[in-house]
């Protein structure tokens, strides 16, 4: 598998009020659809609880770009996949097949997902401890596995 869309952060535009917090989100949309177009890059956009979430037809390089934009805070290559634990696992295994050293798994859901952060983490970290023999590190990991879930996509 490989990654698919793009998830970009951006910092503390969700503290304004709707009207301000609406300008804001759109310019920045507005912004980073202009910066990629302008480097070639076709992409779809789309919002869920204060994420930016793109389509493009070049990840990595849209990643990139879009991170370099003003008022993001950090732009992140995934895979998306069904919000189910062996989508989820799948997804994970592929993008950790290359990784060394020591790991952890960072996990945000939304409400409605049946099973809490701690037991995402907890159970994809169990998962690839056992498949790829890494060593968990809380603290201070080489590499960290990030999960998103929302109601109908895990990334």
């Amino acid at each position: 598998m490989e990654p698919d869309t793009v998830i970009i952060r951006y910092g503390e535009i969700f503290l304004k009020s709707d009207w301000v917090r609406k300008s804001f989100t759109s310019s920045l949309i507005n912004n980073i659809k202009t910066t990629l177009v302008g480097i070639g890059i076709d992409c779809k956009v789309h919002m869920k609880r204060h994420r930016i979430f793109l389509i493009p037809d070049q990840t990595e390089k849209a990643a990139y770009a879009s991170s370099r934009v003003f008022g993001v805070k950090s732009a992140s290559p995934a895979i998306s996949c069904e919000p189910d634990d062996e989508a989820i696992f799948l997804a994970a295994e592929s993008l950790f097949k290359n990784a060394k050293g020591s790991f952890c798994v960072r996990a945000r859901r939304h409400k409605s997902h049946p099973v809490s952060s701690m037991e995402i983490e907890s159970g994809l970290g169990a998962r690839i401890c056992e498949r790829f023999k890494n060593r968990v590190d809380l603290k201070k990991p080489d590499t960290v596995v990030g999960v998103e879930v929302t109601p109908e996509k895990a990334y």
